[in-house]
């Protein structure tokens, strides 16, 4: 009877301390990324296709946990995937641990942009602890896109649902 007692009071604290454990993790307020300005300044006004751009972050990181980061150059409404950005020398990678830093990252605008206003957007994926993760969605401010000098608007690929058919007559050398 005495060791059926103690197994129901073992128990008891074990499911309460899980309950509370879950209760805590699920309500805790987190705020994982903090930006000092937003939307993240890009200080090129223009930038041309195939160039670099440099984006300054100025942060603040209350987690210790790792972070996912999506990065889209979105151009009107075209979205192109950017790859994993260059750091400048002397900046903190943004995955450091947590606490206040500042970041200049080198992105390349993609030869296959269109010309026009873009930013880019940022999605921040964090597992904060085993039941949670949060996601922090943020982007930098306009900037143009231009062609590079001596290029013809005309050779820029048009999306289009039916592809253009030339007459024979203009085609060249024909």
């Amino acid at each position: 009877m005495k060791a059926a007692h103690i197994f129901t009071i073992i128990a008891f604290v074990i499911i309460t301390s899980f309950l509370a454990t879950v209760f805590v993790w699920s309500t805790t307020n987190y705020d994982p990324l903090v930006f000092k300005t937003e939307p993240i300044p890009i200080f090129q006004k223009e930038v041309t296709i195939g160039q670099p751009i440099v984006i300054q972050f100025d942060y603040c990181k209350s987690v210790s946990a790792q972070e996912n980061v999506e990065r889209n150059l979105v151009c009107t409404d075209i979205k192109y995937t950017l790859p994993e950005p260059e750091f400048m020398k002397g900046s903190t990678k943004i995955g450091a641990p947590k606490g206040c830093g500042q970041v200049d990252a080198v992105l390349f605008i993609p030869k296959e942009t269109n010309p026009g206003q873009c930013h880019v957007e940022y999605e921040v994926t964090y597992q904060v602890n085993p039941i949670r993760t949060i996601v922090e969605k943020f982007q930098t401010t306009d900037f143009k896109v231009v062609l590079p000098p001596g290029i013809p608007v005309e050779i820029i690929p048009l999306i289009q649902e039916e592809p253009i058919e030339i007459p024979l007559e203009q085609q060249e050398g024909k």
